[in-house]
Formats: C-alpha cells, structure tokens, sequence
C-alpha cells in the first residue's frame, strides 16, 4: 500500500511578485507551500500556509521553524526570495542602508538556512537562493 506524503516546501520572502508566482505553480503540481514573509501572503488556497517571519530577526526565523514543526517535519526545499535592494554608489549609500542590504540579503538568508537545515536534511531536499533581477546591475 502507498501512503501519499505531501511535499511542503518553505518560501521566504512569499509576497513578491517572482514568488507569488512560483507559488501558483507549485500548487498546480501538489505541493503545499510555507508562504513565509512580514507581509501576508497574497494567495488563498488550502495548499499554502502564510507563515509570519522576519529575516532580519533570528528570534522570529526560530519562532516560524517552531511553527514549521507543528505542520511537518520535513521540508523539500526552501527557496529565499527575501531580499532588498538599495539603489546608490558606495559614496551615496549611508552605511545604515548597507547594512540593512547585507543583513537582508545576505545574513537573513544565511538565517534562514541555518535554521531549517534539520528539516531540509531529514527530506534529503535542496535550498534555492534566489537573486533579484537588480543583482545584474553595476
């Protein structure tokens, strides 16, 4: 007898348009979703959990893997979409705006990873770290 096991995946940074996007088709091929954000996740369907969860702050990263635990012990992957971007030279951009970029982008993701890795591993799934399109820019 198989036993049919739903595939949840963890999305930080949910409420973005490249997210909200993938999350549509996520849902089309059955898995259910941890839409993870500081904003509310802007789809409604019974396959997508909107999570609270600021990147930024690990108590809050520590706080949604807790509430993750409650729903599923694994995850099949989770894909950071969190992100920022401050446009300016290295003479304009204020050290406070660097540092919120860095701590964003970099340090939160980091986080993020860090902190799910039992549930990531214990599924044998995979991280995807997404860019953002101004990642091109000089």
């Amino acid at each position: 007898m198989v036993i049919y096991m739903s595939k949840y995946i963890l999305i930080s940074g949910a409420s973005s348009g490249l997210a909200q996007t993938l999350i549509e088709e996520l849902i089309k091929q059955d898995y259910i979703v941890i839409a993870a954000d500081i904003k509310d996740s802007l789809i409604l369907s019974d396959k997508v959990i909107p999570l609270y969860m600021d990147i930024t702050k690990e108590e809050s990263v520590i706080n949604a893997y807790n509430e993750v635990l409650k729903i599923t012990d694994e995850l099949y992957s989770v894909i950071n979409f969190a992100g920022a971007v401050i446009l300016g030279s290295m003479v304009e951009l204020s050290t406070n705006n660097l540092e919120k970029i860095i701590n964003i982008n970099l340090v939160g993701m980091y986080r993020v990873n860090q902190i799910f890795f039992p549930l990531v591993k214990k599924a044998k799934g995979r991280y995807i770290n997404r860019s953002s399109e101004y990642g091109v820019l000089d």
